[in-house]
């Protein structure tokens, strides 16, 4: 075994020296120059500034080798500065690079015929302001200088201009000169400096308006109509740029020497104060230029009926003496109320009934009790205007509320006192704002069904369009919302047709809450549906009219009649339903399209508020009637009067 052992060393010792025999292919590579490499091709500086960098000569497998390369800048002369250094005792030339110009130049190391290349890019350290003005007024232009610097500090020549610019050109502007800004409006504004290399520097500059105007301006002027303003002769004069702050400048009568706009029909009386701005080559601007409005001159027509009320359809006649109405047209007559000369607000009229004599506005039942100005502008060929005022009456509730606790859906009895007007069939009772049901009355007794309100606490009433006078009373904090929920007692124990509630002939009262688009819930809470039941026990066939009211034109419910006894059972969840939006075969009819000679309607009105739907019930049928809220219209929630009538 040891003698094997013996001959296998041998026998390796001679492969051994026999491979050491043979020369290396690449011999004549290793140690030999092959090239001269940079420690960087590309390199951007700062003028002002040095760098520290080598040049190695190598061999072909890049390993560094003890020779020293020449080093020289070359391209364009005076950028570039070179001195030598040391990296012993690394085998490498060692210089030192310093950017004494603004441009492009490099720097080449050459060794036994090899050379290689730094391209060097200089530039400004910095860019700066350097002269100008923290302030100039309006319509002055002021120079602003800048300078770029080195990175000693030092100013440097040739480098191109930076682009100037402005944060508000309608504060100031670049002028067209290098370094020039014009003062236009009051204000603050920024003046940015973008220079070569991606520098840049920002100036902050407050426009001041220190010049009065000289010019005039028409006036008094009333409402409506327009002040005229006209420069001083020597100028500025108006141009193009020229705005008022009073509103739009009339363009057919624009000029020079002249500008029209039209003052609000809204202003009060008084002195007041307007500013131009854009005046004249030099964009001026003028603050506190002075005009007077006018007071409008008394109203001497009537207003019908008299006194007036809340919830009214108001007429007003103009006197002989006063000019005539403009009904429709650009030129048509503008119409304001407020209850004094600082609150005016565009009111709505009645064009279609509108005359030269008359029109007719609205007063909202829940309008306060006060006196209140109506002013009419625009008043014929010279803009003419009138002011009237109005007394609207609103009284004190002197009676009391039984159950005066609740939530939406319940009833309550308003008991009326020895001097409140009476309540009849128009009378209307709103709980902090919201309309409520007048579910019956008498003389001295109303019972109203609650209206969903969203929250708990007192509640103020309204009461309106009481007795032959059409009164109004207000009896605050009179009732008390029991809740904030917006859902009546039944919540959604009747949101399925498989629970519905069983009712009879008369009014049901219900709340319908959520957004519920294309009649679905958009989340759990909300309450879209609502299903009730009524059923023939006679042997005879009865003519039943179903209706569902509600108040808000822009809320879209639908009112549908299904078979009780044909419910659909679709799978996989086996939930009984009324149909579905397409229809099915247990709904009947829906009153938002039935119509007489349908096969079960014989009467109905179509799309409500209200939605009824009139039908022959057989003996001993029980019938589905679904409320469903297809569109709230924004509601948050809908008090709704199911009525049914015909059961015997």
């Amino acid at each position: 075994m040891i003698k094997r052992v013996v001959v296998l060393q041998g026998a390796l010792l001679g492969v051994l020296a026999l491979g050491s025999c043979k020369s290396d292919p690449t011999n004549t590579d290793v140690g030999t120059a092959a090239a001269v490499a940079m420690e960087f091709k590309l390199r951007t500086m700062a003028v002002g500034d040095s760098v520290r960098t080598f040049a190695e000569v190598v061999d072909k497998f890049s390993h560094p080798l003890q020779e020293t390369a020449t080093v020289a800048t070359a391209c364009t002369p005076g950028i570039l500065a070179l001195s030598a250094a040391s990296d012993a005792p690394q085998p490498r030339t060692a210089f030192i690079v310093k950017a004494v110009g603004y441009g492009t130049s490099c720097v080449v190391a050459s060794a036994g015929g090899f050379s290689d290349t730094l391209t060097v890019t200089t530039q400004p350290a910095s860019l700066v302001v350097t002269g100008g003005p923290d302030s100039i007024a309006s319509g002055v232009t002021a120079n602003y200088t800048f300078a770029y610097k080195n990175a000693t500090g030092a100013v440097m020549s040739g480098i191109p201009d930076p682009a100037l610019a402005s944060s508000d050109t309608t504060i100031a502007k670049i002028g067209a000169n290098l370094g020039d800004v014009s003062g236009r409006s009051a204000g603050t504004v920024t003046i940015t400096f973008t220079g070569t290399a991606g520098l840049s520097a920002t100036k902050t500059i407050s426009v001041v308006v220190t010049t009065a105007f000289n010019g005039t301006t028409s006036g008094p002027i009333l409402p409506g109509a327009f002040l005229t303003v006209y420069p001083n002769a020597a100028g500025p004069k108006f141009d193009a740029n020229t705005a008022i702050s009073l509103g739009a400048i009339e363009a057919a009568t624009r000029s020079a020497d002249s500008i029209r706009v039209r003052l609000s029909d809204l202003a009060s009386p008084g002195a007041k104060s307007f500013k131009l701005t854009g005046v004249g080559a030099g964009d001026v601007e003028f603050d506190g230029v002075g005009y007077t409005v006018a007071a409008a001159p008394a109203f001497t027509g009537t207003f019908t009926p008299n006194p007036v009320f809340p919830g009214a359809t108001v007429w007003m006649h103009r006197n002989a003496g006063d000019p005539p109405f403009v009904a429709t047209g650009a030129g048509a007559t503008r119409v304001a109320r407020g209850t004094s000369n600082a609150n005016f607000a565009a009111l709505t009229v009645d064009t279609s009934t509108a005359k030269a004599d008359s029109f007719k506005f609205t007063i909202s039942d829940l309008a306060a009790g006060g006196t209140y100005l109506i002013r009419t502008t625009r008043l014929g060929a010279t803009l003419d205007a009138r002011q009237g005022s109005y007394v609207l009456p609103v009284g004190t509730y002197g009676g009391t509320v039984s159950q005066n606790g609740g939530a939406p859906a319940d009833k309550i009895v308003l008991h009326r006192g020895g001097g409140d007007p009476q309540f009849d069939a128009d009378t209307r009772v709103y709980f902090d704002g919201v309309r409520g049901f007048v579910d019956q009355f008498s003389t001295d007794t109303a019972v109203v069904a609650v209206p969903p309100l969203g929250a708990a606490g007192a509640v103020d009433l309204r009461l309106s369009r009481m007795g032959a006078a059409q009164q109004a009373e207000d009896a605050a904090g009179a009732f008390t919302s029991t809740t904030a929920s917006l859902l009546d007692v039944r919540g959604h124990g009747n949101d399925q047709p498989n629970f519905p509630v069983a009712v009879g002939n008369g009014n049901t009262y219900l709340t319908l809450a959520g957004t519920c688009p294309g009649g679905i819930p958009a989340s759990g809470g909300e309450k879209c549906d609502a299903y009730f039941t009524i059923t023939n026990n006679t042997v005879a066939p009865d003519t039943v009219t179903v209706t569902a009211s509600w108040f808000a034109g822009a809320t879209d419910g639908d009112l549908l009649i299904c078979d009780g006894s044909a419910l659909s059972n679709a799978a996989p969840n086996n939930v009984p339903a009324c149909g579905n939006f397409a229809g099915g075969a247990d709904i009947f009819d829906c009153a938002c399209n039935a119509a007489p000679g349908d096969g079960f309607a014989l009467d109905a009105n179509g799309e409500g508020p209200p939605e009824l739907i009139k039908f022959v019930f057989p003996p001993g049928a029980t019938y589905v009637i679904w409320v469903n809220m297809f569109d709230s219209g924004g509601a948050s929630a809908t008090l709704i009067q199911l009525n049914v009538v015909g059961l015997k």
